[in-house]
């Protein structure tokens, strides 16, 4: 099994590693003790930090916060927006610049559509993100592990 290193960019889950879990999870506790270099006692406190040095701390990596520019952009930009951009640039062109008689009404309602439609997804997303920020404080991310023969968190 490949540990990362402390200071490696490439700190994701990848496939091998799914593949190393199955593979780990229909062997012996023996084997999966071997190849973690360990024993049923655990670690002392000496191996613990001695691979903390060398491996990093064991934390779970969250997704970075969105700002609210990037939510607006998020908001602004998908498809049906794109669509209805593209319908508003058509009726632009037929009803104003070609048209002998100057009507923005059907733009500006398109335009509206847009706005409306950008400002419900940036509400959405504003609250899909406050929920999962409730579910993660509501998660513990700690775990019991055996230093010197002893459980400790």
């Amino acid at each position: 099994m490949k540990f990362l290193k402390k200071n490696q960019n490439n700190q994701t889950y990848t496939y091998t590693q799914e593949q190393n879990l199955r593979r780990l999870s229909s062997e012996s506790l023996d084997d999966v003790l071997r190849e973690f270099g360990s024993t049923v006692h655990g670690l002392t406190a000496e191996e613990a930090a001695v691979r903390l040095e060398e491996q990093g701390p064991n934390i779970v990596k969250t997704k970075k916060q969105h700002t609210i520019v990037s939510r607006i952009i998020e908001a602004l930009v998908n498809p049906f927006n794109i669509i209805l951009l593209i319908i508003a640039v058509v009726t632009y062109i037929t009803d104003v610049v070609i048209s002998d008689v100057k009507d923005y009404a059907t733009t500006l309602i398109i335009l509206l559509m847009v706005f409306l439609s950008s400002v419900v997804a940036f509400i959405q997303s504003r609250n899909s993100d406050k929920a999962a920020e409730g579910l993660k404080k509501m998660v513990a991310n700690k775990t019991d592990v055996i230093r010197n023969g002893k459980i400790v968190e």
